[in-house]
């Protein structure tokens, strides 16, 4: 039985939870544990949820500055056909792609639209459907940045295998290139080409 620290302290979120994950995937043909320090600033239970939705079981403890996870792995796996049901993962709906074309989910008040669009993004990586893709352009490309708020719901859905694509000439104009956070840069040809085959489009 093998013991494993991850000092994720200083690390942001997606950070932390990319090197746990690392670190799950590679221990999890073994038994043993896994202790990964996450800072205090973050909601432990959202990091769990991430840890679970890979099939993992875990706990965790608060201290001064940090939550310690201890997170089992091999025999005390979740078992396969269990771990949808732990981490209440959302189906994935083929065909299905998100568009999102500006920072702020409606008309209106600017700070309740930033709200909304955090609230759809929380939800549909919760909850889902999960899409095929996510696609941002023109003011959209700011979700996809560094100092986003819906950045840590973008890099779960990635993490589940989603695809998230910025639009480059929309990065270029608000000169966002040295700030993308997650996901890949595309071009107006392969957004017509995703949109094109999508069976269903969802704007925020």
């Amino acid at each position: 039985m093998f013991l494993k620290k991850i000092n994720a302290i200083e690390d942001d979120f997606q950070i932390a939870a990319v090197k746990t994950i690392k670190a799950l995937e590679e221990c999890q043909n073994q038994t043993g544990e896994i202790f990964a320090l996450l800072s205090g600033k973050y909601d432990p239970e959202e990091f769990q949820k991430v840890i679970s939705q890979k099939g993992f079981r875990s706990s965790y403890q608060k201290s001064v500055d940090h939550y310690t996870f201890t997170i089992r792995v091999g025999n005390s796996m979740l078992p396969e056909e269990d771990a949808a049901v732990y981490s209440c993962a959302p189906r994935t709906e083929k065909g299905l792609v998100v568009v999102a074309s500006s920072r702020f989910m409606g008309e209106g008040d600017e700070k309740l639209g930033a709200f909304l669009m955090k609230e759809f993004f929380r939800v549909l990586a919760d909850y889902g459907p999960l899409p095929e893709a996510v696609l941002f352009y023109n003011s959209g490309a700011y979700l996809t940045c560094s100092d986003s708020s819906v950045r840590f719901y973008l890099s779960r859905l990635e993490m589940s295998g989603v695809k998230i694509f910025t639009d480059t000439e929309s990065l270029a104009f608000y000169d966002l290139h040295n700030s993308l956070n997650v996901g890949d840069i595309i071009g107006m040809h392969e957004i017509v080409d995703i949109m094109a085959r999508a069976s269903r489009i969802i704007k925020p």
